[in-house]
């Protein structure tokens, strides 16, 4: 017993300082890695690059820019940003490119996100899919009314279908359009304007039907309803 315990206890001497280093090792390993990581992960400066560039309409160098932030941490880049790198997809009408880098890319870490349904409506009605184009964008104003854009497709769209949805349309697009942009607005005027003669008459025509409904003499209102329908619907 008396030779085992100092044999033992030089195995453990020496196998302590090695299992100090090995531990010490492994976490300057683990610190490296983290930092390494972190660095990666943390796309600012592309980001901040990107918007440079986008303000400077720079596009191309504007797209390289968001596009390594999305690749270095596609969660951790803004609906914003999409929405910019997106809108250069716009510019450049690459539409198909575009839907596909919304569909499989951004709707992946934000969907439902306006900001990037709102580019998404642009690309439809550019690629003639109105009723598609329509129905995103309305999913758009419902959560963003000031989405100008979007605002004044819908009101494109129902011009001549729906009065109602039109005025709605319109009036939230000139409450939000920048100023910059109201050399446009004759023609959402002109089709505003219809759109409020529309629903007079319409509202018109019903007083008029529940006049006639009661009193069928009542021939000026008969005469109201006749100029009404004459060019809708002969019957």
């Amino acid at each position: 017993m008396l030779v085992t315990r100092p044999v033992l206890s030089h195995v453990e001497g020496a196998r302590t300082p090695a299992r100090r280093f090995a531990r010490a090792l492994a976490a300057a390993l683990l610190l490296v890695a983290v930092a390494a990581g972190g660095a990666a992960a943390d796309p600012t400066d592309d980001l901040r690059e990107g918007d440079k560039y986008y303000e400077d309409q720079n596009w191309r160098k504007a797209a390289a820019a968001y596009d390594r932030a999305i690749r270095q941490a596609p969660g951790q880049v803004a609906p914003e940003a999409y929405n910019k790198r997106a809108g250069i997809y716009i510019i450049q009408k690459d539409y198909k490119g575009g839907l596909e880098f919304i569909r499989k890319i951004a709707k992946v870490q934000h969907p439902g996100a306006p900001e990037i349904l709102e580019q998404e409506a642009l690309m439809l009605w550019a690629t003639d899919d109105k009723a598609g184009a329509v129905a995103v964008a309305e999913q758009v104003v419902a959560k963003r009314p000031s989405a100008f854009s979007n605002q004044a497709l819908i009101g494109t769209y129902y011009a001549s279908r729906d009065p109602v949805k039109t005025i709605n349309a319109y009036e939230a697009y000139l409450q939000s359009r920048p100023r910059d942009q109201e050399a446009g607005d004759e023609l959402p005027l002109v089709r505003l304007g219809i759109s409020y003669l529309t629903r007079a008459q319409s509202s018109l025509r019903d007083g008029a039907g529940l006049v006639v409904a009661k009193r069928p003499s009542a021939f000026s209102n008969q005469a109201l309803i006749g100029t009404y329908y004459a060019s809708r619907d002969p019957v």
